[in-house]
């Protein structure tokens, strides 16, 4: 757990950084965390749990990229923090990856919109009513790196809460 939260601080750390110089997360980074925490949990965990938790983790973030919701580096970015999530929690919930990127769906919606209120002076009716935009219009530049690291923390912090009361 300690050396799983070492690494997962110094991605961040890797993933925040050049995010914010040059808007990308690098796949030096997220690619071999990613392989080398889902060959351990290979070994760690029953084969099926951990082959169904990557397949719901990668799956979902193909298809929010496939919506274009997000880039395709923040989801190799949750892919390779969720697969070392999982020795940070200490169990596989296969309700992990939905609640994940729930939470990241969340806060990338309440600072795009926030983005779009304060580029608009924070007129909602203006604001509301500029939904008819051009194409490439950008409110701002906010690293998704930085909503990936709130949603982790929150998923870590609820996710065995919630498994623990039996609420799920």
């Amino acid at each position: 757990m300690i050396m799983a939260s070492i690494c997962l601080i110094i991605v961040f750390a890797i993933c925040l950084y050049t995010d914010m110089s040059s808007y990308k997360i690098k796949n030096i980074v997220t690619f071999p965390t990613a392989a080398a925490a889902f060959i351990v949990a290979l070994f760690l965990y029953p084969v099926g749990s951990v082959l169904l938790y990557a397949a719901i983790l990668f799956s979902i973030g193909f298809l929010g990229w496939l919506l274009r919701f997000w880039k395709a580096g923040d989801v190799k970015l949750i892919l390779a923090t969720g697969l070392l999530g999982i020795y940070v929690v200490g169990d596989i919930f296969l309700v992990t990856p939905v609640f994940y990127y729930t939470v990241f769906l969340g806060f990338h919606f309440i600072i795009g919109n926030f983005l779009g209120l304060k580029a608009y002076k924070f007129s909602i009716k203006t604001y509301l009513l500029s939904f008819k935009t051009r194409v490439n219009e950008t409110f701002g530049r906010f690293p998704g790196t930085i909503t990936i690291m709130l949603s982790f923390v929150a998923t870590i912090i609820c996710v065995p809460l919630l498994m623990n009361q039996g609420g799920w």
